[in-house]
């Protein structure tokens, strides 16, 4: 696995199911199974955070230094992905609600609802420079016409 850890996954399943998630071969072992659904995972959180932030930054922490909000939200949706992988019509309830609960956690970070500490994404000007890039939302009222 390469973002997230097995400690990370059995904080919210049990090792056993863990286990039969990954194919029926003990997550000990260095199988292809969890690194998919993780892989898949990964990728789905950077579509709803990379306008704004630096995915590469965020992706490359590991240990201590990655961002706890973001591990949670990338294991429950590895592990909504590898229950859908295993069984399609019988996904935990639980697993469900979790993964529903971070697309709309992400989907707020998308909007700027919520803004944790994640590295902001720079860009480089043309004189060379370097700008945080900013959302700028534009728009008002409809233009309203009276006819007297």
């Amino acid at each position: 696995m390469e973002f997230l850890i097995i400690a990370d996954l059995t904080a919210l399943c049990k090792q056993d199911i863990l286990d039969i998630l990954n194919g029926g071969v003990s997550t000990n072992t260095n199988t292809n199974e969890l690194n998919v659904v993780e892989r898949a995972a990964v990728e789905e959180v950077r579509s709803y955070i990379n306008p704004k932030y630096d995915v590469d930054a965020i992706f490359a922490a590991t240990g201590d230094d990655r961002n706890p909000l973001i591990v949670s939200h990338v294991a429950h949706i590895a592990l909504y992905n590898a229950h859908l992988k295993m069984t399609p019509n019988k996904v935990p309830a639980i697993r469900e609600e979790r993964y529903q609960a971070s697309i709309e956690w992400l989907n707020r970070l998308a909007r700027g609802i919520v803004n944790p500490l994640l590295p902001v994404k720079t860009i480089t000007t043309a004189d060379g420079n370097s700008a945080y890039y900013t959302a700028l939302r534009y728009g008002g009222k409809s233009k309203k016409t009276v006819d007297w």
